[in-house]
């Protein structure tokens, strides 16, 4: 069975290391979790593909949990099935690096159950903060804004990352890189990855808020929070572009 450290040799490079390891929770939470389990996997024939496509359906059943089981078990198996997706997500490119797998079809998989889960997150919390048998009413919120903030919160994580891929089709992988490159992150920009990282705090803070009866408060506190990013990385994507 190989080890940790011959598993980061492969599959974690520095420059790879310097930056994932700025999303805290992510890093030194799950990522442990994904390396034992890559360590697993990689013992028998499962793909790197085939992991993608389980945690892709994964998220499409986590969010049928959240619309379909309104109780806290049903959040808990909702956010259990999104866990599975979060853990999938970093086991799946642990076997294409180490296998040497990688693959455009594996690529367009991983992109595709990426943004399902980015949606779900947000969307499954407003449908379930609808039905939810809050600790903290708010009278003044009707069971549909709840929905509303949720499907909000979801199109403003999506909707920036979708605008720079179309720029780097456009002008190329340059036009970007000052908004992707985690080096040259001041304390400000690894703030936010940390706070709106559906892998880490976000992700955590949601599970807490399922367990204290609270997703209400989450929604309403994440609709603002991924409201501001999305306009803010909007105006930076969009900020400077020639006039042709």
């Amino acid at each position: 069975m190989i080890s940790i450290k011959e598993l980061h040799k492969k599959t974690l490079p520095e420059y790879k290391r310097q930056f994932v390891k700025i999303d805290y929770v992510s890093y030194y939470l799950w990522r442990p979790i994904c390396d034992y389990m890559t360590i697993l996997f990689l013992n028998t024939k499962i793909t790197a593909t085939a992991v993608t496509i389980v945690s892709f359906y994964s998220c499409l059943l986590s969010l049928a949990c959240f619309i379909f089981i309104p109780s806290v078990q049903g959040a808990l198996l909702g956010y259990l099935l999104f866990w599975i997706w979060n853990i999938s997500d970093g086991i799946d490119g642990n076997i294409a690096r180490y296998t040497d797998t990688c693959s455009k079809a594996g690529d367009l998989w991983d992109a595709l159950a990426g943004y399902v889960a980015m949606f779900v997150v947000y969307f499954g919390a407003g449908i379930y903060a609808a039905s939810e048998n809050s600790l903290i009413s708010i009278p003044f919120l009707r069971d549909i804004d709840f929905c509303i903030m949720g499907a909000i919160a979801g199109i403003c994580t999506l909707l920036p990352r979708l605008i720079i891929q179309k720029k780097e089709c456009v002008y190329g992988k340059e036009a970007s890189k000052n908004m992707k490159d985690r080096s040259t992150f001041g304390i400000v920009k690894i703030l936010a990855v940390n706070v709106i990282s559906i892998n880490g705090v976000s992700g955590l803070l949601f599970l807490l808020a399922i367990i204290s009866r609270m997703v209400n408060v989450y929604i309403i506190v994440y609709s603002f929070i991924m409201l501001a990013f999305g306009v803010s990385s909007i105006y930076s994507i969009m900020k400077g572009l020639p006039n042709e």
